[in-house]
């Protein structure tokens, strides 16, 4: 059920307010927000570096991506290489 908020100013558009359950799964996804991101960066600080294999060949196929992607920087083709493996 959608409803709208008036505006306190006038001139000014009203907000679209879906229901008040939209409100609800908002304020428990910033809840959540910074409880997650806590869990990662313990499970970071947990885990060896040594546990992700790297490519021998990495640097080989940076530059053969940004060869084939010469206006991306480097960390996308890091990023892109991980995703593929």
């Amino acid at each position: 059920m959608a409803n709208f908020l008036p505006s306190k100013e006038p001139g000014r558009r009203s907000q679209l307010c879906l229901c008040s359950m939209s409100f609800v799964d908002a304020f428990r996804h910033y809840a959540r927000a910074p409880m997650i991101r806590e869990a990662v960066e313990r499970a970071i600080e947990e885990m060896p570096a040594d546990a992700i294999a790297v490519p021998d060949d990495l640097e080989e196929q940076v530059k053969y991506y940004l060869e084939e992607n010469p206006e991306s920087p480097w960390e996308e083709a890091v990023a892109e290489i991980v995703r593929r493996n």
